[in-house]
């Protein structure tokens, strides 16, 4: 089945813009600003340990604080704990989202988007994404390794790596999101992925480059809260992270998570409605035994 590029698209802003999306974006800001306070947590936890070492001098260590100001001093082993929790919390929250976005008929998050086997999900999930990202290590080895072994190659190895990585990569990518929709292991979920990318790769290229050129737009204001210089470039003494930086990077990426899981759902969709009963329709089913479900 062909990608129809246009209603990707069009679907996936219909999500975004949607009282869903705008709880998920709530969410996801959440996440992030936590996430933030985390990173600034860590940063500052590493410049109080180079404090006092002989080859770091004060201004170095100002430059670190500068990074930390929405940050706690709590030590470097609790913000690294919370870092990773987190973590796991996010991708908590894009098996919520991917979840609700594939239930187009529903217009804002319902029980069944964060009840219903959401562990197990999760799981598959948290798996299918380190399979990949072994297959990822594998595929570069077997690319890169002759360059080892006979030095001209080098030069070469990019114009035939680059195109397969795209190759590789564009099917892939729907591994962790067929996970959700599909509910099956990983697996099954990058055998599926792989199948419905075959003839639509060039669409689903198109598609990417789309989703990147509106999500950097989305994400552009933030710039106005960055500290950029007016050469374009950040300089040492803007590279703060004050609580107006943090919130607006949280805004705006959050934002841009939104619709990126959008576009990418809706695209999964289209990939998946051939020749098969469609993802919605076991989605539907188990709804039932919710009964009538509130929204918010």
């Amino acid at each position: 089945m062909s990608i129809d590029i246009g209603a990707a698209f069009s679907d996936g802003v219909d999500e975004f813009l949607s009282l869903k999306g705008a709880a998920l974006a709530g969410i996801f800001f959440v996440v992030s600003i936590l996430g933030s306070l985390a990173t600034g947590s860590l940063i500052l936890a590493f410049a109080n340990r180079l404090e006092g070492q002989p080859d770091v001098t004060p201004e170095m260590i100002d430059q670190f604080r500068a990074q930390a100001q929405f940050g706690l001093d709590v030590g470097l082993g609790p913000s690294i704990g919370l870092l990773l929790v987190l973590g796991l919390v996010g991708e908590l929250a894009r098996v919520v989202a991917i979840r609700s976005l594939a239930d187009q008929s529903a217009n804002s998050l319902l029980p069944r988007h964060y009840s219903n086997g959401l562990l197990e999900l999760f799981v598959y999930r948290v798996l299918t994404t380190i399979v990949v990202l072994i297959l990822y290590g594998v595929l570069l080895l077997i690319l890169f390794a002759p360059a080892a072994l006979f030095a001209p190659l080098a030069l070469l190895i990019p114009l035939v790596a680059i195109p397969v990585l795209i190759y590789v990569a564009i099917a892939l990518y729907f591994a962790p999101i067929a996970v959700v929709v599909d509910e099956i292991g990983p697996l099954d979920a990058i055998s599926n992925a792989w199948s419905y990318a075959k003839g639509n790769r060039l669409n689903l290229v198109a598609i990417a480059i789309g989703v990147f050129i509106v999500s950097f737009v989305i994400s552009a204001p933030n710039l106005l809260f960055s500290g950029v210089t007016d050469a374009g470039q950040l300089g040492a003494d803007a590279i703060t992270a004050s609580p107006i930086t943090v919130v607006a990077a949280g805004v705006f990426g959050s934002l841009s998570t939104v619709f990126t899981l959008a576009v990418a759902t809706s695209t999964y969709l289209q990939l998946s409605s051939d020749g098969n009963d469609g993802p919605n329709a076991g989605r539907s089913a188990n709804a039932d035994q919710f009964g009538t479900e509130t929204e918010f």
